[in-house]
């Protein structure tokens, strides 16, 4: 059973798909918001799931999120998933 849980802030490519003129691109990342379940860890990942089966202690939605690009991290209890 996974017992430790996190929010964190990240950047994530950003991609355009519309015809535009080279001047007026503005090369930016998105940041992105992510609160999950620590799948595992270790110097440059973090995985996390996002959905947790109760009946089953199964998980669903995994993202995996190269550590270099987290620029904010906070523990969150798990009070409720007990």
């Amino acid at each position: 059973m996974i017992n430790k849980a996190v929010f964190i802030k990240w950047h994530d490519a950003q991609s355009v798909d519309d015809w535009t003129c080279p001047t007026e691109v503005v090369p930016k990342l998105a940041e992105v918001h992510t609160l999950g379940l620590i799948l595992s860890e270790d110097d440059k990942m973090l995985t996390l799931a996002l959905n947790r089966d109760m009946t089953n202690d199964n998980y669903s939605c995994f993202i995996h999120v190269p550590k270099s690009c987290i620029f904010f991290r906070k523990n969150v209890p798990l009070k409720y998933f007990k």
